[in-house]
């Protein structure tokens, strides 16, 4: 009986020892990922390496989008801050043909600006016009000029059909040689058809640093451009752009804020209901000015002209600087004006 009961034993006890690895296998398998085996920490690194270099690029495609959005926002939120609009790019740039100045293969032209450089001479002149045929109208109805300009012993040098750089070309030779208290700026609408919204700016200002370095004390007023075309047009577009950009560098840019430089926005009234030019202003050409056009036109110049003037004599005077109170003054009414709506030139 002890024998068949070792016999009975040994047999249970092999056949236990045969499924054993079964077992093992089945504990392995469940374990493998803490295993201690080298085979088992190779394969688990490398998964790990695996699923963590999955889960980079996962992050990293997730966050190219988000760099990319980032990156967009930060460039929009550039390009609307006030410092980008006060420090124009093109102000680095090499000069576009509008800040180029040029003279111009028209016959005549020299004549009037040889008869402009002669008036130079006159004794006593307060005030100085220069630009295009929308400054020379505004001496077009003898009555307009004797009632608002003469009084203010102004000089009319606009040429009918220049643009920006031939304003510079002729102030740079000889149209400058008096010494005015007030210079009068409004040209760019020539410019249109043949440049970008910056570069017109560009030009403008170009005018206003060339008598800046020339008449460090002059006052400089920047006329905006009048609205042109019957109705909203890509050129009434441009023509706003010039004007905003324009009115933002003159009103609150470090170079020129502080400075005699305003800018002075084309009043209401240029248009009416549906944004249509107000035909009883200007001839059926939609540019220029006929009599009642020049008389605003010549109000809202005279108005800041005569502040300039006044100013001027009662510089010292106060604690505040008159023209400064100006400057903060004009600028307010800008936006009061809501200027991109607003703004617009005309001429040819």
């Amino acid at each position: 009986m002890c024998e068949l009961f070792i016999l009975v034993f040994a047999c249970v006890f092999i056949c236990a020892l045969q499924n054993s690895p079964k077992r093992g296998y089945k504990k392995s398998k469940r374990n493998s990922d803490n295993s201690d085996s080298d085979n088992s920490d190779d394969e688990g690194a490398a998964r790990k390496k695996k699923e963590a270099t999955k889960n980079t690029d996962e992050k990293a495609e997730r966050a190219e989008p988000s760099s990319g959005l980032k990156v967009k926002k930060e460039r929009e939120t550039e390009e609307r801050s006030p410092s980008k609009l006060l420090q124009p790019k093109w102000r680095s740039r090499l000069l576009s043909s509008a800040a180029r100045p040029a003279d111009r293969d028209k016959p005549g032209w020299d004549k009037e600006h040889m008869q402009n450089v002669a008036l130079t001479k006159t004794p006593e002149v307060n005030v100085v016009l220069t630009g295009d045929s929308i400054i020379k109208g505004l001496s077009r109805y003898s009555w307009i000029w004797k009632k608002y300009f003469a009084p203010l012993k102004s000089l009319n040098f606009g040429i009918g059909g220049d643009r920006t750089q031939h304003v510079l070309w002729r102030l740079q030779n000889g149209e400058l040689e008096c010494d005015p208290k007030v210079i009068v700026i409004l040209c760019g609408t020539n410019n249109v058809d043949k440049n970008g919204a910056s570069e017109i700016a560009q030009g403008i200002l170009a005018i206003v640093d060339f008598i800046r370095n020339k008449k460090p004390k002059v006052n400089i007023v920047v006329c905006g451009i009048l609205p042109r075309d019957l109705h909203p047009s890509s050129r009434r577009d441009k023509i706003e752009d010039v004007n905003e950009e324009l009115f933002e560098y003159i009103s609150f840019s470090e170079e020129l804020r502080d400075e005699n430089v305003f800018f002075l926005p084309p009043e209401k009234g240029w248009t009416i209901k549906g944004d249509m030019l107000d035909e009883s202003l200007y001839f059926t050409d939609h540019l220029h000015l006929v009599e009642d056009g020049d008389e605003k036109l010549a109000k809202s110049i005279v108005r800041l002209v005569k502040e300039l003037l006044e100013a001027d004599e009662t510089e010292g005077d106060n604690s505040v600087s008159p023209k400064k109170q100006i400057k903060v003054h004009k600028s307010s009414f800008c936006f009061q004006l809501d200027l991109p709506a607003e703004a617009t030139d005309v001429t040819i």
